[in-house]
């Protein structure tokens, strides 16, 4: 059982009410880390925040998602990398400093880790594929016009 410290769900007469309870913690803890995402946030002090023991915090949280609440943490700043990676110019080193990595390096090592691919190589080839799609896009663009106009000419 989750021991929620002070808590009057505490104990064997109200177990019922702690999955529930537990659920809501974990819930809660993901939109703080999502919202905050860029901080240095203490997982021990999230879990003191929400009234949790840290050990019971991080075994009910990967029950719950499958990962550790830092691991949690890392992968919604790899999402928001990726955001930032393919839709704006910023470097590497901005992006980390952005998303709360200690350093380029450490960010690029994180990305590559999980990503498969170092982030200017992933940007490289995002931008490769909507060259691609762009220059797909203008030859259906150029067909659908001659088509368009070929209809147009016919009896």
């Amino acid at each position: 059982m989750v021991a929620f410290a002070g808590h009057p769900f505490e104990g064997r007469a109200r177990a019922s009410c702690a999955p529930r309870l537990v659920e809501h913690k974990i819930q809660e803890a993901q939109r703080i880390l999502a919202r905050r995402y860029h901080e240095e946030l203490s997982m021990e002090k999230l879990a003191r925040d929400l009234n949790v023991s840290y050990s019971s915090f991080r075994q009910a949280f990967k029950a719950q998602t499958g990962i550790s609440p830092k691991q949690y943490q890392i992968q919604i700043r790899l999402h928001k990398a990726q955001d930032f990676l393919a839709n704006t110019p910023k470097s590497i080193g901005e992006i980390a400093e952005i998303l709360g990595f200690d350093s380029g390096f450490h960010f690029s090592k994180q990305f590559k880790d999980s990503i498969g691919v170092a982030p200017l190589a992933w940007r490289k080839r995002l931008s490769g594929v909507r060259s691609r799609n762009r220059a797909k896009t203008r030859k259906l663009r150029l067909v659908d016009s001659l088509d368009y106009k070929g209809s147009q000419m016919r009896p």
